[in-house]
């Protein structure tokens, strides 16, 4: 995923869902599935030809039982349809949890992500800094390079589309935003 491509996050999407058949019973490792295959629906939108398999990893999970990043996964769906209050009180409680685990790092891409869509680019700001301490991959770059454009700040969304395209040359929407 941190390439920051559809093709990469498809390729991502399905190498969750082929772990997760192999290993049906590690109810955490559906849950991630689902949050990789949410994330990657509310970052780059629905795809008419793929179908998403969000739903049925998350009806696999038991009601009631706590999993490990189900609350993510929760979170995750709402960003991805658009319900973004719901999106911002799950990803506030999940990066609240579980403070030096890797998934947040998709917390905060995520949250960003949600802020990005709410106009907000203070908060997308906050969100993904905090992202590019847990991890400097293009997403966080990327995600930056988008909200400073949208403050018009172009001097630091030029700064970080650099950096997008230092860690990811083909970054189609770099590119194009550095256009």
């Amino acid at each position: 995923l941190g390439t920051d491509t559809y093709d990469a996050a498809k390729g991502a999407v399905d190498a969750a869902f082929s772990a997760h058949t192999r290993t049906s019973r590690a109810r955490p490792l559906t849950a991630y599935a689902a949050v990789v295959d949410a994330a990657t629906t509310a970052r780059f939108g629905a795809d008419p030809t793929r179908t998403s398999r969000l739903k049925q990893l998350l009806a696999e999970l038991p009601p009631g039982v706590p999993v490990k990043y189900l609350d993510v996964a929760v979170a995750a769906q709402s960003a991805a349809d658009g319900e973004l209050d719901k999106a911002r009180r799950g990803l506030d409680a999940a990066s609240k949890r579980d403070t030096g685990d890797p998934i947040q790092v998709d917390v905060a891409l995520l949250r960003g992500g949600v802020e990005l869509a709410a106009h907000d680019p203070a908060a997308a700001l906050v969100a993904f800094k905090h992202a590019l301490e847990l991890s400097g991959d293009a997403r966080a770059h990327f995600g930056l390079a988008r909200a400073y454009a949208m403050q018009g700040d172009t001097t630091s969304a030029r700064k970080e589309l650099d950096a997008t395209l230092a860690a990811s040359p083909l970054h189609p929407g770099a590119l194009t935003l550095r256009a």
